[in-house]
């Protein structure tokens, strides 16, 4: 089999030209299951034989959505969260009935570590980014009740009062400063 990353197309379910199909898979022996291997994924199998013929591999989702191999993991047909195939075959069912810590090797040993790394840091961003708009409301929430509560205690005080609480108000946090 080809080193990793080997994108190629399973031979479970997949569209192609019968005339080619015939031209490729007639090169094969497939007595055992290495040499189906070989026919799916090797150096010299149906996915680099119909590149080589100038034609493009796809996946393709259940909404008829096509993916080029970069974007297949997108596609989340196969061994990712939420994936949800055209078909099931063993190693979705596999995946399917798995606990968490293999459904996550098996993701890397499908899409790499360098995939579930990724998913990750962009989960550690979305946090991240929920951190900071949430800080920003709090800013936002903490401003609109002062001035909410600016607005109330001008309308229960006199003006004299107002300027005495709010006198009182800034020598406090003068105060807390200098002590600080």
């Amino acid at each position: 089999m080809s080193a990793f990353p080997n994108p190629h197309i399973r031979t479970n379910a997949f569209l192609i030209r019968r005339e080619l199909f015939s031209r490729i898979a007639d090169r094969f022996e497939m007595r055992t299951q290495k040499d189906g291997w070989m026919f799916e994924c090797g150096p010299d199998g149906l996915s680099q034989q119909v590149l080589r013929e100038g034609l493009q591999l796809r996946v393709v989702d259940r909404k008829g959505q096509g993916y080029e191999p970069p974007q297949w993991e997108l596609s989340k047909t196969h061994c990712t969260p939420g994936a949800i195939p055209l078909i099931g075959d063993d190693t979705y069912r596999t995946y399917l009935a798995a606990d968490l810590a293999t459904k996550r090797d098996m993701t890397a040993t499908v899409w790499g570590p360098a995939a579930a790394e990724a998913r990750v840091r962009a989960r550690q961003r979305r946090q991240e980014e929920k951190r900071q708009r949430c800080a920003s409301m709090d800013l936002s929430l903490e401003g609109s009740l002062f001035r909410m509560g600016k607005r109330l205690l001008r309308a229960i005080t006199t003006k004299k009062q107002y300027q005495t609480i709010k006198r009182l108000y800034r020598g406090g946090a003068d105060r807390e400063h200098s002590q600080a």
